[in-house]
């Protein structure tokens, strides 16, 4: 049996790509309490309705011309990335994690 050696390097790591910033006495608190409720009560799902009337109107505008040039119908995802996008270029803080005692900002 012949065995395939990995003879790509993994990916390096850049340290930019990461911040770390220490928690305030405060907000780590806040941290334990939230991991604590967590796990000590039931998780629920919520749902959210946005006006999507511009995006259904954009995605009538471009159609013809999307599908032309990709093959493909324009879907909602597009925009959906984008929101996300913009959205945490704006709130940083939600695709943070908690090391520890430290904030952990990704800059990817």
């Amino acid at each position: 049996m012949l065995s395939t050696v990995r003879s790509e390097e993994p990916p390096t790591y850049n340290i930019d790509r990461e911040v770390r910033k220490p928690m305030s006495p405060i907000r780590r608190r806040i941290a334990e309490r939230l991991v604590a409720a967590r796990q000590q009560t039931a998780m629920l799902t919520t749902f959210n309705e946005a006006d999507l009337s511009h995006v259904m109107a954009l995605r009538e505008k471009y159609r013809d011309q999307f599908q032309k040039r990709h093959g493909k119908p324009l879907g909602l995802m597009p925009f959906f990335v984008k929101a996300c996008v913009e959205a945490l270029k704006e709130f940083p803080g939600v695709n943070a994690a908690i090391d520890g005692e430290d904030f952990v900002y990704h800059n990817y």
